[in-house]
Formats: structure tokens, sequence, C-alpha cells
């Protein structure tokens, strides 16, 4: 195990030296920096992440209190011990509010240290979870359970062999009678998927189809994978039970449309049993799908149906394992994999009709959008369903099959790159409108953009940038502006550049312009 990070801050020298010292004789605990003021402690906080702050209270341009309240705000799990002397017992109770783990007097013996630095690392593994925390971490959890159904059902259906069937059989939920799986998406939309409409849109259809099925006692657990509304749906072997199930699913499709005003499609699969069977399951759901184009059906397809419509039968044609290493192919591999996958397809193609490998083919590109979650009918430019059933060459269908591979390939890589600078951009911009706030800190530009503090940090350091740099570099070149252009004070300017202290201001110019505020505006006016 790695030692846990420090950062020791103390305005004198040889008490900080004293410290840092101790500390380094124990193997579990590692000095990752030493600072003689707030204002350094707080750019080294920024930049080595440590678990735990050794500090002094009373120091120059930023004290104790206000370091660990700054420190605190831009990483909460930081764990403070206070250094401080006998007469400063106001601090020392202004400390403990701030949740400081230990305070400690001047001198410091090392007994005393040591024991504090114990305490810490026991509060840090969670040792001493107190109750509270205990009480807090069972309502997160409670909130967390049906997200954790859904993980755990994507896996399965996704074929993952992981423990999400034992997990799923502590919430009451297995796969041990006949089901099948029933997956919903935007009818005539391709990938605009669910997620990509508006979040009451989505609400609506799957409480409507919800409400349909428990009208009709049939019972079900749902989920969202792959930007498709699915469902598990639990069927008896009696006619009556696949006549509900025919007039439920028909009667959602018709009721999403009038009421949540979205046309949806609906693919269901062959009835399995068995946890092991999910994915097979909902890889027909997918096929019957993606059929749509080449069945006549009024908005439910049923993969059976595929075996007697029109000769358009998966058996027919390529297998399951087939499919799906095409599918591995072109979402994990190069131009040159692609290009050899689609040569050895055309030598298989011979044995194979025409429309059935279009069948197929319209699988593979819907799936591989979906993956991406980019609109395929904006990025090949019209149905490709369309452009598939006109082939009638198959050597030229599978070019273009291949080409649209490639085309949808650049497409997402092109989209996630716009995504990252939007990201980016609009950190950026949502700092250099809040930069006059003292208080403004990473997590709440994180939080502005809908994404992590690590995630943001990762992306601005692509940038060539950190967001104290960035901030830092906003507010000098506003403090210069004002200095050149207005005779305001230097605690207006300060105040008025996200400063609440002007010795902390003062000291932030010179370290990056190299001469005071003052220094700086006396050269102005000498030129």
């Amino acid at each position: 195990m790695e030692p846990y990070r420090i950062i020791v801050v103390d305005d004198e020298d040889d008490i900080r030296s004293r410290i840092a010292g101790l500390v380094e004789t124990r193997p579990d605990f590692s000095v990752v920096g030493e600072a003689a003021n707030g204002f350094d402690a707080l750019e080294l906080a920024q930049k080595v992440n440590p678990h735990i702050l050794i500090t002094d209270i009373r120091m120059p341009f930023i004290d104790g209190l206000e370091l660990m309240r700054q420190v605190r705000r831009d990483a909460p799990g930081v764990r403070f011990i206070v250094v401080s002397g006998f007469d400063e017992f106001d601090y020392a109770r202004e400390a403990i509010k701030l949740g400081v783990s230990a305070y400690l007097t001047k001198p410091i013996k090392p007994t005393e240290l040591f024991d504090v630095l114990d305490k810490v690392v026991k509060d840090l593994e969670g040792e001493e979870l107190s109750q509270s925390e205990a009480e807090q971490l069972q309502k997160l959890y409670q909130k967390s359970v049906p997200l954790l159904i859904e993980q755990y059902i994507n896996e399965l259906l996704s074929g993952s062999t992981s423990h999400g069937q034992e997990a799923l059989l502590a919430h009451n939920i297995s796969f041990d009678t006949p089901y099948v799986v029933v997956s919903l998406r935007m009818r005539n939309q391709g990938l605009h998927s669910f997620s990509q409409q508006s979040e009451k849109s989505k609400l609506l259809v799957r409480d409507r189809v919800d409400s349909i099925l428990k009208s009709a006692d049939i019972d079900f657990v749902s989920t969202n994978t792959q930007n498709l509304l699915v469902y598990i749906i639990y069927i008896e072997g009696e006619k009556t039970a696949a006549e509900s199930l025919s007039d439920s699913l028909a009667l959602a499709v018709k009721l999403s449309a009038k009421f949540a005003h979205t046309d949806i499609a609906i693919g269901v699969s062959h009835p399995h049993i068995g946890a092991s069977q999910l994915a097979e399951a909902f890889s027909q759901s997918e096929q019957a799908l993606n059929a749509e184009a080449f069945v006549e059906a009024d908005g439910v397809i049923y993969y059976d149906d595929l075996k007697t419509t029109r000769g358009a039968t998966p058996s027919q044609g390529l297998s399951r394992e087939e499919v799906h290493a095409l599918d591995h192919v072109i979402r994990t591999g190069s131009a040159s994999d692609i290009q050899e996958a689609f040569a050895q397809l055309k030598k298989r193609s011979r044995q194979i009709d025409c429309r059935v490998m279009a069948f197929h083919m319209g699988h593979v590109l819907f799936s591989f959008a979906n993956a991406l979650d980019i609109p395929i009918y904006t990025a090949i430019d019209g149905d490709p369903t369309i452009y598939l059933l006109n082939f009638i060459d198959m050597d030229a269908m599978l070019n273009w099959v291949e080409q649209m591979v490639i085309k949808l390939k650049s497409y997402g890589e092109a989209q996630k790159v716009s995504h990252v600078q939007e990201i980016v951009d609009g950190a950026l911009e949502y700092i250099r409108a809040n930069y006059q706030n003292s208080y403004l800190a990473l997590e709440e530009v994180a939080d502005s953009q809908g994404v992590s503090v690590s995630y943001l940090s990762t992306l601005l350091k692509r940038r060539g940038t950190s967001f104290l740099k960035y901030l830092t570099d906003i507010r000098i070149a506003h403090a210069k502006e004002l200095l050149s252009l207005t005779g305001y004070r230097m605690i207006q300017i300060a105040e008025l550049c996200g400063y609440n202290d002007a010795y902390y201001f003062s000291h932030s110019f010179k370290k990056y312009e190299g001469v005071s505020p003052r220094v700086y505006r006396e050269q102005l006016s000498e030129k």
C-alpha cells in the first residue's frame, strides 16, 4: 500500500522541519510538500492532493483557518491536524468547528504526533465509522438499489459472467420461469435513442408501458441498456397469457403515440428460461427491432415471426457467433481489421441469400451506431434499410456497409472530440464569468458542466492548464487592467479580482509578474 501523503505548513522553518522529520521516520507516511504560508500551501494541495494536512494557525497571507476552509471546499476528504500555541484558544475553537481531526500544542511531542496520525489513519480507513455516517450510507444504498438492479440486469443482458445473478437473487429477482425480452426504441428514428429525447418523454413512455403491463397482471423487470428501454417479461404456457402480452404491447405502441407523443417500435424475443439465456434473448429482441423494415408489422416485431416472413430468417444466414464476431471487429478493430473481416464475409456470402444478408447488415449498422450513441440517419444521410433493400449485388452491398462502418467510426470520434471541446470551453467560460467570486472552486465549475472534478482536471491538463492556473491568469490579467486604467486602492482591486485578502493578492501578483502591484503601477506611470 502506498504511504499516506502529508503536507506540513508552518511559517517557522525549524518547527516545520521538525514535524516533517518526525513524520518521515514512519514508512507509512510521506511528506509530499512543505509550505511557509497558507497561499503556497493552497497551491501545493491543489497539485499533490494530500491525505493529511498539518498546519499552524497564525500565518501570513492565508491563515490556517482560511486554508482549511478552502482546501475542504475543493477536497472534502482531506484530514486536518492543527498545530498551535497555548494562547490561541479562540482559534482552536474555530478550528474544531471546521472539523479538524486533532489539535496539537507546541512544542510537539513525537508520541503525541504519532498517536494523532494513527487516529487519522483509522478515520481514513473508515474503521471508526460513526452511527450517523452508517445511517447515511444505508439511506444512500436504499436509493441506489433500483440503479444497482438495472446494472446487474445489464450485465446479464450483455453476457457478463459477473456476480449479477446472485446479487439479483438477493432482491428476489430470478429467471427460473419462462420469459421473453422486449426491447423498445424510437420508431423511424434509428439511433435517436431515449437518452436523446426529453426526460419527460422518456419517463412518460416507461410509465405508460409499466401501467399497461401491471393492469394486465404481467410480471416484469425493466432497465435501460444500449439506449433501449428493455423489459424482461415473465410468461406462462397458456395461450391466454401470450394473447394478453400481445395485446398489451400493441396497446403500448398506440398509447405511447397518443399520450407521450412518441412512436415506438418493439422487438420481442423467443421464450427462454434461465439467467444464462438473457444475452441470447436480448440479441433476438434487437434482431427483431432491426428487421422492422423487412417485415409487415404494426410496431411490434416478434423474433419467431422472422422465420416465416419473406425468407428473411437469421437461421438461413450468418450464425449468432459470426454476427457477434463481426460486431466485435467493427467496434474494437482497426481499419485494416475491418477490411479483412469484410473480405472474409464476401467469401462466406456466396452461400447466403442477398436479402438475408441485408437483414444481418442492417442489424450490424444499427447496433454499431447504437453503441456509439450517434444518429444513424444523419451519419449515413438516409435510412440504411432502404439502401440495403435496393442492392441486388452482394459484393456491392458489403462494400457499401464497410464504407458506412468506417464513416460511423469517424463520425463517432468527431462527436466525442466535439463533446470534450464543449466541456472544456464551457468550464473556461464559467471561470471567466465567475472569477470575481473569491470562493470559486473546481467542484463548482465541474458541476456547471455536469462532470466529475477528476475528469475536468484531466481535460484541463490536456489543454495545457489547470483550474488554479487559469483562474489566477484571469485574475492577474484583470488586476493589471485595473492598475493601468484606474486609481483604485489595492484592497479594492483585490476584491474586484476575486481576492478577499489584499496581502494574498499582492503575494499572488508578485509571484506571477515578478513585482508587486504597487511597483507595477509605478512602472506604468513612468512610461
